[in-house]
């Protein structure tokens, strides 16, 4: 049965016009899939120029990389070189923002003596004494303050009452009449203390003998003058009184810082 089938075959073989005794020829199917390889010599120069270009892609990388750090690196100095200031221009800044900032030395300002968060003069709300308009002519019931010097009008049977703080000088015109017709009495006596403030050194002077003087029934209104004075004077002995006829007088702290009257 073999040997029949293979002589078939063999006369369909030479019946389709195909030799068989003759092989026939095997395609390789692996090199149609993967073509044309270059033999060893050109596969190892392939290889190695291959591995050559990778090296010189990786070497441009590297100098690209390390061109650009470089020149990040300059960009820093350059900002850095930026920041830095040279030392004149730091002294010059210094000395600039030292003139603006600089607080006023004690020589800049000028000394003053006595509490000047305090008003001078503390006016009685009822109006009985008023602030004079003139230092240097303070008339009757009125009040006023000067530095380092003040006067009064004319003094009949008036008194002037006079204190110091600091370099300012505090006086009052009384007369012994008020101006509602009234004898001047102890409550406007605590109202002129008051309205002198504080005070180291204070003075009466004018025609002390007609305040004493009961008859004028200003005696009781006079001891409260007197008497709170005393007591709110800061310097020790600091009153002092003097009794005077009529004329024009003031009060003024001299060139040898004494505090008396004047004429």
């Amino acid at each position: 049965m073999g040997v029949e089938h293979e002589k078939w075959a063999t006369d369909v073989l030479k019946h389709i016009g195909v030799n068989p005794e003759i092989p026939a020829q095997v395609i390789d199917e692996e090199q149609d899939v993967i073509g044309d390889q270059p033999d060893g010599d050109d596969q190892q120069e392939l290889k190695t120029g291959s591995q050559e270009q990778v090296e010189t892609g990786s070497q441009v990388h590297v100098k690209s990389g390390e061109k650009a750090e470089e020149q990040g690196t300059g960009d820093v100095h350059e900002q850095v070189k930026d920041d830095v200031q040279e030392p004149e221009e730091i002294a010059a800044q210094d000395k600039v923002e030292a003139e603006v900032q600089e607080p006023s030395k004690p020589e800049d300002v000028p000394a003053v003596d006595g509490d000047v968060s305090k008003p001078d003069l503390i006016l009685p709300e009822d109006g009985s004494l008023q602030e004079a308009s003139d230092v240097m002519a303070i008339a009757e019931r009125e009040v006023g303050c000067g530095e380092r010097e003040i006067k009064f009008t004319g003094f009949s049977s008036c008194i002037g009452v006079t204190v110091r703080d600091g370099t300012k000088v505090k006086g009052v015109h009384l007369a012994l009449i008020k101006k509602d017709g009234n004898p001047f009495n102890k409550d406007d006596a605590a109202k002129v203390l008051t309205s002198l403030g504080t005070y180291s050194e204070a003075m009466i002077f004018g025609q002390i003998v007609f305040w004493k003087n009961p008859a004028n029934q200003v005696a009781d209104a006079f001891k409260v003058l007197e008497e709170g004075l005393k007591a709110g004077a800061t310097k020790e002995d600091g009153y002092k009184d003097f009794q005077f006829d009529d004329g024009e007088y003031g009060a003024e702290i001299n060139e040898d810082d004494d505090f008396f009257p004047t004429f």
